[in-house]
C-alpha cells in the first residue's frame, strides 16, 4: 500500500510540472523575426496561413521594420507563450525578446494549425522595448509567483486545513482500525464545506 501511495504522489507531482515552450515554435518565431528584419515578404508569405497570404502585407511589413534594429540580435529569450486548441485546430503564440547592440525588441508571432497540418504564420507584432517596460514585466512576473509572505491569517488557515485534509485522507487509507475508511477518504477528499476568498 505505501508503494501505491508513493506512486500516486509521484504522479501528482509530475502533473504539477510547468509545461515548457515548444522549441520548434521558438525556432519558427526566430525565422519569422529574421524575415521581418530582412524584409523578406516572399518568405513570410510562404509560411503564412491562407487568410494572411491573401492580404497585401508589404506596407505593414515596412511599418513593422521601423521597430527592428538593423544589426543581428546578440541574445534571445522567450517572455511567454500560449497554446489554444479547439477540436483538431490550434493556435500558438510566442513572445520573444531580441537583444541588439542598439536596444531590445519584442516580437510576438501567432501561428495556426489546421488538423495535423504544418504550423503557419497568422500574425506578427514587433515593437521596441524600453527599460521601463522590462522592469514592469519583471515586477509582474515577481508578483505572480506564489509566496507565503504577506498572506493574511485566513489564507494560512486555509493552507493548514488543506494539509490536514490530505494527511487525514492518507491516514484513513492506511489505518486498518478505522471503520468505513472509504467514507472517511471520500469525505476528506471532497470536504464537508468549502471556503473561498476573493483575495486568493
Amino acid at each position: 500500500m505505501p508503494r501505491i501511495l508513493l506512486l500516486l504522489l509521484t504522479l501528482l507531482l509530475a502533473g504539477c510540472a510547468i509545461p515548457k515552450v515548444d522549441p520548434a515554435r521558438e525556432a519558427q518565431a526566430d525565422r519569422v523575426y529574421e524575415m521581418v528584419r530582412r524584409n523578406d515578404v516572399a518568405g513570410l508569405m510562404a509560411m503564412a496561413t491562407p487568410a494572411l497570404a491573401q492580404q497585401d502585407v508589404s506596407g505593414a511589413l515596412r511599418q513593422i521594420q521601423a521597430h527592428v534594429h538593423p544589426s543581428a540580435p546578440t541574445s534571445v529569450r522567450t517572455l511567454g507563450w500560449t497554446l489554444h486548441t479547439m477540436n483538431s485546430d490550434a493556435t500558438y503564440e510566442v513572445a520573444r525578446l531580441y537583444t541588439h547592440p542598439e536596444g531590445q525588441v519584442q516580437a510576438r508571432v501567432l501561428m495556426a494549425r489546421e488538423g495535423d497540418g504544418p504550423w503557419r504564420i497568422h500574425g506578427v507584432n514587433v515593437r521596441r522595448v524600453t527599460p521601463a517596460m522590462l522592469t514592469a514585466y519583471d515586477e509582474a512576473v515577481e508578483a505572480a509567483q506564489f509566496r507565503l509572505s504577506y498572506k493574511s491569517p485566513l489564507q494560512y488557515l486555509v493552507l493548514i486545513g488543506a494539509g490536514l485534509s490530505l494527511t487525514l485522507c492518507l491516514v484513513s487509507a492506511v489505518a486498518a482500525g478505522i471503520r468505513r475508511r472509504w467514507g472517511w477518504m471520500i469525505g476528506c477528499l471532497f470536504g464537508v464545506c468549502q471556503l473561498s476568498t476573493a483575495s486568493g
